[in-house]
């Protein structure tokens, strides 16, 4: 295999998934929701299925993916959008340019 040359990020961002965490700032991913959802589904065998007897855990709980639908709705009202996802970030951001961020 060809060597790769080693990369750092510049910032690590941590989303904002079932728990609720005050977001540092909001994507709006109202355009990639049902992209987001069918990924999520993807993993079928971890969330609820009523034709399933398994033990419920959870995320194989009923109330689950819709709680993530309305976690990123709710994401996506604080932007005035129709979903958002929520992001943490562990440093501040450093804008050389205000205009860059308006």
């Amino acid at each position: 295999g060809s060597l790769q040359n080693s990369w750092r990020p510049k910032n690590l961002f941590h989303y904002n998934q079932d728990r609720y965490i005050n977001p540092d700032f909001i994507v709006d991913i109202s355009e990639y929701w049902e992209v987001k959802l069918q990924s999520i589904k993807a993993y079928g065998s971890q969330f609820y299925d009523p034709s399933e007897k398994e033990v419920v855990t959870y995320i194989s709980n009923e109330d689950f993916l819709p709680f993530i639908d309305s976690r990123n709705r709710e994401m996506g009202h604080a932007i005035g959008v129709r979903y958002g996802e929520g992001f943490i970030s562990e440093k501040k951001l450093n804008v050389k340019n205000l205009f860059d961020i308006i």
